[in-house]
Formats: structure tokens, sequence, C-alpha cells
């Protein structure tokens, strides 16, 4: 039955394909990374729309395995037919080994990239962009870097605390492997405590640079940057800055000289790198009501904060509806009082999209009013992710929703109705000694081992589509348990 999404709350449910509406869904396929789950399904899956598998890709290739290789998150299919995708030892920590690799229609390794810089990993995300400098194409992405504690000093945090942090920043690299461009959030700092030391002013005059003593400070990955992308026509770049509940921009264009890297790193680490949107918590750069947290750091009040554990930002692609505007999942897991998830659209501009300049939260009277659409479940628990996660703005107007914890991906249209409804099937961890359909649950008895980090919607003229075949071979659990 379709409509608004309701409790769900059972002891056992149905997985894979639990609800389909074609009249209003909109078509194509579903792009599935394996990411995390069990070991001896180690498959990036393209689903149709009644949920059969259409194609799958090994997640390690052979020249990989035996290394401790898992999916680092996430995978996307390009317009040629392969799909780049991260590889990783050790989740996210500043230890272990991260590869970005790239992935034929027959799961042969075409290109791989691992940053040679000591303790510089890419996590999270990535986007493979077009680079109009160098008429090419690149890959973006997240990554992290072990801060000394000269540079933290340098930046402006207390001389008299020993300072450990992993700052994020993102890092671009060329398909012959060379780094062509980075930014890191630790050159665009802010302080207002001490006049003598670097960095110092005055943050609601500054709001394109972090607070430097905001939260706990310059300590552990500082702003755990999980998701990014891109705006050709723009030349920028949108972060999601989920420690300190917000999503910004930054500019791409004006930092980047081709052929001269070191060139484009000082434009990047200078004043043309500074934050030039940002969104979801003024209270940042005290130009809005802070929360308030009790001794055990809860939230006890939200202030005008509106992002609270949140995922995928992302724009809007011209020629769909929304264009210009930014998606992105709210968890809602830091929230005051109830959790629940909230699909949010912000429209950030000054005017008509694409012409029209950002308008500040500040200057539009708060983040709030620049929301013009939302999606939450009638009854608030029934739809809550409590982390990972993702959107995405469909052809006919529909959203997808990923409740990454729950391995839950779902259209909903503009009103509100959930049109299409899909649960992986595959746990990530199971008993030793556990049988295949404890592995591939063709009923679901655990709503939190059967998650997903995103997923990804795959229109049917897709380019990398064209040609392919797209012979349905069954469910997940039809394949895996040999029905």
């Amino acid at each position: 039955m379709s409509g608004p999404a309701s409790a769900y709350e059972t002891f056992h449910g149905p997985t894979e394909l639990i609800y389909s509406d074609p009249e209003q869904a909109a078509p194509g396929y579903l792009l599935l990374p394996s990411w995390p789950r069990h070991e001896d399904y180690e498959y990036t899956d393209l689903l149709n729309f009644d949920g059969e598998v259409v194609h799958m890709w090994k997640t390690v290739p052979p020249e990989y395995e035996g290394r401790g290789f898992v999916l680092e998150k996430t995978a996307r299919l390009t317009e040629k037919g392969t799909i780049v995708q991260g590889l990783s030892t050790a989740g996210h920590t500043t230890e272990g080994e991260r590869l970005l690799l790239e992935l034929d229609w027959d799961g042969n390794v075409v290109w791989a990239f691992s940053d040679p810089r000591e303790g510089y990993l890419y996590h999270h995300n990535f986007k493979r962009i077009w680079n109009n400098h160098l008429d090419d194409w690149t890959i973006i992405f997240t990554s992290m870097f072990p801060m000394t504690q000269e540079q933290a000093v340098a930046a402006g945090a207390d001389p008299s605390v020993q300072w450990e942090a992993s700052p994020d920043g993102v890092v671009e690299v060329d398909m012959d492997g060379n780094i062509v461009w980075e930014w890191w959030s630790l050159d665009h700092v802010i302080q207002d405590v001490n006049p003598d030391w670097p960095n110092y002013g005055v943050l609601a005059e500054n709001p394109g640079r972090f607070d430097l003593n905001w939260g706990p400070g310059l300590s552990g990955d500082f702003t755990h940057q999980n998701a990014l992308d891109y705006h050709r026509d723009k030349d920028q770049i949108v972060i999601n800055n989920d420690r300190m509940g917000e999503f910004y921009v930054i500019d791409h264009g004006g930092t980047f000289v081709a052929g001269d890297f070191e060139a484009s790193k000082a434009l990047a680490a200078g004043p043309a790198g500074d934050i030039i949107y940002r969104w979801g918590n003024p209270a940042l750069y005290d130009s809005g009501e802070a929360p308030s947290y009790n001794p055990d750091g809860d939230a006890t009040s939200e202030g005008d904060r509106l992002l609270f554990h949140h995922h995928d930002i992302q724009w809007i692609k011209d020629g769909l509806p929304g264009a210009g505007n930014f998606l992105i999942f709210d968890n809602g897991s830091r929230r005051a009082g109830a959790y629940y998830s909230v699909l949010l659209e912000v429209n950030p501009y000054d005017g008509a999209y694409p012409d029209a300049p950002y308008l500040s939260e500040v200057d539009a009277g708060g983040p709030a009013n620049q929301i013009v659409w939302s999606f939450r479940a009638v009854h608030a628990n029934s739809f809550y992710s409590e982390n990972i996660s993702g959107v995405q703005r469909l052809a006919n107007g529909n959203t997808l929703g990923i409740a990454g914890r729950q391995g839950h991906v779902f259209q909903v249209t503009p009103e509100g109705e959930v049109v299409w409804e899909y649960i992986n099937p595959v746990m990530s961890s199971v008993p030793d000694g556990a049988v295949p359909s404890d592995v591939y649950m063709k009923v679901m008895t655990d709503k939190d081992d059967n998650r997903i980090f995103t997923a990804h919607w795959i229109a049917p003229d897709h380019p990398g589509l064209v040609g392919r075949e797209l012979t349905p071979m069954g469910t997940i659990t039809d394949i895996m348990l040999g029905d």
C-alpha cells in the first residue's frame, strides 16, 4: 500500500522488493554497493525495477584478495559502464591501506590509485568529475592527514595542549595517478581566544572560516567530511561537515592552476579557498542561536541548528526537478528529544538558478527559511537511520531515500507518497557456523545487521548501460540460496 511512511515494527519482515507502484515510481535500476556485507557476499549488485540482479561486480578483485580489503563505503557507475569504488583495510581510522579502483563491466581493474604520502588516507566518498581546466576526467575524494603539534599551534590552537587530530580535506587526482589539486580545512580556521595566537579574529565577521575552538576543538577528524559533490558549471565543491552540523561550498575553479600543483595548493590554502556558502548551523560563526547540551553531551535544545548527523550532500543535477538546489539526508541522531530522519531540499539562491548568487543563511533569516521540500515519516521513529544513509533526486521528481542502518531504499513522491521500497537481504556479520539462510535473509530478523552505506538509482537511459546485457538472474537470495 502506498502512502506516507508509517511505523513498521515487527520481529520478522520481508526483505528485497516489498512494494512497487510502476505508475508513480521512476523506472530504472538500483546500484547496491556491498558495504559492509558478509564476507561470503562481497558484490556490488545492479538490480532492476523488480529487485532482480542483472549484473554483479566482485568488490575485491583477485589481485587484492587476502589483504583484508573491504569496500570503503560506496561505488559509482560511470558513463563508460565501469564502476569506481574504494577499498579499505581499516575503516575510518588513520591507519591501514586505502585504494581507489576503477573496474570495467567484467570486473577487471583498469585504474588504481593510492595516495603515496605517508598518513594521507582517502575515506568515505569520491566523485569522478570532468575538469574543464585539464579537459579530462579526474577524481576528487575526501581525505585526511595526521596533523603535527606544530601545525596545530601554527593554526592558532592553544600551545599548552597536546593536540591529536587528522584534519579533513579534498584531494584531486588525474587518471595518470598525479595529485593535481588539494584543499584542507586546517588552512581555513579562525580563533577568538587569544590575540597573540595565529588566526585571531571575530567569528561573525569571518563566516568563510572554521572556528578552531568549536565543540571539542581541533581533535579527532575535526570536521568529519563524509560526502562531497561537484558542480561543473560553477566549478565548485560542496562538502558535508558532519561534526559541526553543516555543509559548505568551496571554490575549485579559482584555485586550480593547470599543470602547477604547488600554485593550486597555495591558492586553495589562501583566502580564495575560504568557504563561500555554508548552511545548517549559523552558531558556528556566532551568527545564530547555539544548541545547548547537558553534562553528558546530549542536546537539550537545538537553537538554529538544522542538521543533526547528516550524509550525502549533493546538488540536484541540471534537468531534474529542483535543479541547482541541495539535497541532504539528515539522520537526526543528535537532536534534542525525539530522534527521526529527514530528507531535505535547500534552495540557497537569492533569485533564480543558475544565475543568482548564493544567499547566506543569515541574510535569509535563518537556515529554516531556505528549506523548500522535506520528507519525514508520519510516525517519527518509523523512518530513522542513526547514521550512514543517502538521498537522490530522480527524473520524475521523486526522491530516493536510503535509510542505511536498516538497508532500506525507497522512492517518495513530492507529495510524500512512498511508491517503491527495497530492503537489502545480506547480513554484514553472522555467528560462526552460520548456514547460508542466516546470511541471505528472505525475512529480516535483525534491523541493524543488513545495513548499507548508500545506494544509487540508475536511469534506464544511463550511457553506461547502453548495449549491456541486463538479463535478470533472480533476486540476491534466489541466487545465493540456489532457489
